[in-house]
């Protein structure tokens, strides 16, 4: 069996873009015994390298080239191989042996290359009891009740408290993409215990206090690093707060940063004829520990 194999003159197209970029490697093949699609396949395996200027093969074409001993065949190499992984079609000897099983980085400072992307999302958790109660406050004056950093408590101090779930769906969002030439597993570890929480400090014009880190989803692409498109809500601080005429009691001022819990324990009272809610008491709680946003390497 002779298989002959030129590479055409329009070979090796190279694309770099938002969408990975690759290359296309382009041959004419001459049968001499009547040989098989899969046999060409298998020479063109043989015949090429499992990785190209960075790409990795992920494709191979065979089709008839208008004489029943004339071919052409298309290999291409992309940011991804078999699968959307790392392993390169036909496997790294380039035989048709199966792809190696994956490692784990070496390092946490092992760069993270092609068969990695991420999605890091901020945990939803219940609480019911605070990191610390920032502030507190009675209505006339006076001092509030100290619930110990319970949050939520309507009926009664003894009652199981409601709680609360956090974070809340922000009304405000932005985000950011940003080109990053080297992710590491301790980068991405960094992300991790990040998501969820405030800056400690001004970020992207906003105070401290008033963006929390949503998400951030990251995508490999050859040639040009990582993209990652970080998520944040925005919630402003409010520096003087009024919940009823008599709360807060002058010259008290209630305030709060903008991801702080601010939560009212009502009363009833008789007014007139009838029983009413009123608002005897309000708490400040800081539920997460702001965090430097300096660690997202992405500016401030």
């Amino acid at each position: 069996m002779s298989i002959f194999v030129n590479e055409s003159p329009d070979s090796r197209d190279l694309n770099f873009g938002s969408n990975g970029g690759g290359q296309v490697l382009k041959y004419t093949v001459r049968t001499t015994a009547g040989e098989t699609e899969a046999q060409i396949y298998l020479a063109a395996l043989l015949g090429s390298f499992p990785y190209f200027n960075g790409f990795i093969r992920n494709d191979i074409k065979v089709s008839p080239n208008g004489a029943p001993h004339l071919w052409k065949v298309e290999i291409s190499y992309g940011t991804t191989g078999v699968g959307g992984g790392d392993q390169p079609l036909g496997g790294v000897g380039s035989d048709g042996s199966p792809p190696t099983n994956p490692t784990a980085p070496a390092s946490s400072s092992t760069p993270l290359t092609s068969g990695y992307s991420f999605s890091i999302r901020a945990p939803r958790l219940h609480f019911k009891r605070s990191r610390t109660t920032v502030a507190s406050f009675k209505s006339g004056g006076g001092i509030a009740t100290d619930r110990q950093k319970v949050i939520g408590v309507t009926k009664g101090d003894s009652s199981e408290p409601d709680g609360v779930d956090w974070p809340p769906d922000p009304s405000s969002t932005f985000k950011r993409t940003v080109a990053k030439a080297t992710v590491t597993q301790g980068y991405l570890s960094t992300l991790f215990n990040l998501a969820g929480r405030v800056n400690d400090a001004a970020f992207y014009g906003w105070a401290a206090g008033e963006v929390i880190f949503l998400a951030a989803d990251g995508q490999y692409t050859t040639g040009e690093g990582w993209s990652i498109t970080f998520e944040f809500g925005v919630n402003e601080n409010e520096p003087s707060i009024v919940i009823s005429p008599d709360l807060p009691h002058p010259p008290e001022v209630i305030s709060k940063r903008g991801w702080e819990y601010l939560w009212v324990v009502n009363v009833e009272q008789i007014v007139g004829t009838k029983r009413v809610l009123v608002a005897d008491e309000c708490y400040v709680e800081e539920l997460i520990r702001p965090a430097p946003f300096a660690l997202l390497q992405i500016g401030a």
